[in-house]
């Protein structure tokens, strides 16, 4: 049975994200972007966990869909730069 887009939404973002050991670092969005994220965290969430777990779970997701395909375009971008460099050096 197909999940609909909704229960998808639940199920990959709407959990407590894993305990995780190191230190955790600290970003800076919108003012706009927090209150609407921590509006979502908090009611769908039903207050278990805070913004900081809800943009845990959006991030992992984002990494394990583009990771690939952003390590790609890193490395192409690199190439570029290289052969640049090389001609300008020319």
């Amino acid at each position: 049975m197909k999940t609909s887009k909704k229960e998808e939404f639940i199920r990959k973002f709407m959990k407590v994200p894993a305990a995780k050991t190191g230190e955790k670092k600290q970003v800076y969005i919108s003012e706009e972007n927090y209150e609407c994220l921590t509006l979502i965290a908090q009611k769908l969430s039903k207050n278990k966990f805070d913004l900081s777990g809800y943009l845990d779970n959006i991030l992992a997701d984002h990494i394990t869909r583009y990771g690939k395909t952003a390590i790609e375009l890193n490395r192409e971008r690199i190439r570029e730069e290289m052969i640049e460099n090389s001609l300008k050096k020319s």
